[in-house]
């Protein structure tokens, strides 16, 4: 490359944590396949015995996790909802000041379930956490989904009040 000579640079966001899963596939912890037998060479044989001793505390199976698979696979989705809810706070601080009588409850519980609502999209799974009851998840979530569905483009502080009037029962406001 010479000065001066523009390079592109091409940003690329994976699902999910392959680095984990790879070292998880060959050390065979709760699965085998061709996989763990291409890529073995590629972990040095120390940590490959310590992955294969570890494989029962890393596998998650017929309903039944290890304890670093949880801390591992899926306490980052609670990070990244923590995350998603940082990027979002400006939005709901700009709501709660422009809507006199808004329901406070209401407004904060939509806010939330977008987070996780991004979240799914980001990491590519419907079901990456579960949300308290009194927070109405899985009718955000439809909510959300749906309007999503219908114009992938929205920008958040839209998904955010049109989320809230939707589950107020206002409707929707185009």
């Amino acid at each position: 490359m010479t000065p001066g000579e523009d390079k592109r640079l091409v940003a690329v966001a994976e699902k999910g944590p392959n680095c984990l899963f790879h070292l998880m596939a060959v050390a065979r912890a709760g699965f085998d396949s061709e996989y763990a037998d291409r890529y073995r060479e590629a972990v040095a044989r120390a940590d490959l015995s310590f992955l294969e001793a570890s494989r029962g505390r890393l596998s998650f199976q017929d309903g039944r996790t290890g304890d670093l698979a949880n801390l591992a696979i899926f306490l980052p989705a609670y990070l990244s909802h923590e995350t998603g809810t940082h990027l979002l706070i400006d939005m709901i601080r700009e709501l709660m000041g422009s809507s006199p009588g808004a329901d406070f409850d209401v407004v904060y519980r939509a806010y939330e379930n977008l987070a996780r609502f991004y979240n799914t999209l980001v990491l590519g799974a419907s079901d990456i956490y579960e949300m308290p009851e009194r927070y109405h998840g899985k009718e955000f979530d439809r909510i959300y989904r749906s309007l999503y569905a219908e114009n992938s483009n929205r920008s958040p502080e839209e998904m955010l009040r049109l989320g809230i009037a939707e589950f107020s029962g206002v409707g929707r406001e185009e």
